[in-house]
C-alpha cells in the first residue's frame, strides 16, 4: 500500500556502498542522513532504509497451504495469496 501510494520507494539490490551525509539549511546542520550505491547503478540518499524478506507475489507452502486457506476459510492477502493473521 505504501508503494503504491508513494510512500515508500522500492528497490530491489544489494548495498556497495553507504555513507552519512548531512542536509543543510542556511548553513545549519538539519539532520543526518544515508548515500547508498546500490548494485543496480543507483546512489539514493535516505532518511531509513526498511528491509523486508520473504516471498514474491505467489503463495509459498503450495498445496499444505492452500488445504488450510479451502478448509478453515481463511482470509487471505490480495498480494500473496497469503493467509492474513491477525
Amino acid at each position: 500500500w505504501a508503494i503504491e501510494r508513494g510512500a515508500v520507494d522500492w528497490h530491489q539490490a544489494e548495498v556497495l556502498t553507504r555513507r552519512y551525509v548531512h542536509d543543510t539549511v542556511h548553513g545549519t546542520q538539519k539532520r543526518k542522513r544515508m548515500e547508498l550505491t546500490l548494485s543496480c547503478g543507483n546512489v539514493i540518499t535516505v532518511d531509513e532504509v526498511l528491509l523486508a524478506t520473504g516471498f514474491g507475489k505467489k503463495r509459498p507452502g503450495g498445496a499444505l497451504i492452500t488445504n488450510l486457506v479451502e478448509t478453515f476459510g481463511l482470509p487471505v492477502s490480495e498480494f500473496c495469496g497469503f493467509p492474513i493473521v491477525d
